[in-house]
């Protein structure tokens, strides 16, 4: 009995660990997708723009599940997600970087 406590306790960790980096990775893909909307929106490309959109307020929903699931991890990915962009320079996007959030034919998964 007294094997398995660490154990559990080790594979909560692991989970914790993995929900407050997808909360991380989720909150830098809305900020590229804010970006690739305002893209858009200059070029008036509306299908695009529609399907960012889309994208932007999907990724906002699974946040804001996260958000009222287990508000301590999401603070602590905000925090990751900070620390990340003070570290990282803004990387200077090339021709076509909009090729990372491409549409996609309706069967295959977004996420």
């Amino acid at each position: 009995m007294t094997i398995a406590k660490p154990i559990d306790f080790l594979k909560q960790i692991n989970a914790d660990t993995l929900v407050t980096l997808s909360i991380a990775h989720r909150l830098h893909r809305r900020n590229e997708l804010e970006g690739l909307m305002r893209w858009a929106k200059r070029k008036r490309l509306k299908s695009l723009e529609r399907h960012y959109r889309f994208l932007h307020t999907d990724g906002e929903m699974w946040l804001s599940v996260q958000r009222m699931r287990t508000p301590f991890l999401y603070d602590i990915g905000i925090w990751v997600e900070t620390a990340i962009e003070q570290v990282n320079f803004r990387t200077v996007h090339r021709k076509g970087s909009g090729a990372n959030f491409r549409l996609r034919p309706p069967h295959k998964k977004l996420f």
